[in-house]
């Protein structure tokens, strides 16, 4: 009987962990588009590049991802050993973690475009609230 746990705590947490080396390979690639797409070199100090920095509109999309790469990691590796209840509460949050996401971006982006200083707490506290409530009524509306 121990034995099954340990395994079903070791499978959540290497998906876990899974789901945050995706999390970081998202945002090696992210790194690197802003870096070809958006950036300038400085010609008077050889070897500097310069990228562009948008506040909250980077704050967001390097870290709003995290929880879903981290619940996707879990599930991928789990979904065969979950009861469907369970399964029914992974795709909801993970549903639910894609849609804040997106619907988050166009707020962070006022922000940037009327130069509100958001800091990074605030702006990925806000993000992730805004995540929690698209979870809640999901599961509202699914009981």
């Amino acid at each position: 009987m121990q034995a099954k746990q340990f395994k079903a705590k070791f499978l959540i947490v290497t998906g876990g962990l899974l789901g945050l080396l995706f999390y970081y390979l998202y945002v090696i690639f992210l790194m690197n588009i802003k870096e070809h797409f958006f950036s300038k070199a400085d010609t008077t100090i050889s070897n500097l590049v310069v990228v562009q920095n948008w506040g909250p509109v980077d704050y967001w999309l390097d870290t709003g991802l995290l929880v879903f790469f981290v619940i996707a990691g879990i599930y991928i590796l789990n979904s065969n050993k979950l009861t469907a209840p369970e399964k029914i509460r992974d795709i909801t949050l993970i549903k639910s973690a894609v849609i804040g996401f997106l619907l988050y971006i166009p707020i962070t982006a006022m922000f940037y475009i009327y130069n509100l200083d958001i800091s990074y707490r605030i702006t990925v506290a806000g993000g992730y609230i805004c995540i929690l409530v698209i979870y809640l009524i999901f599961r509202r509306k699914r009981v």
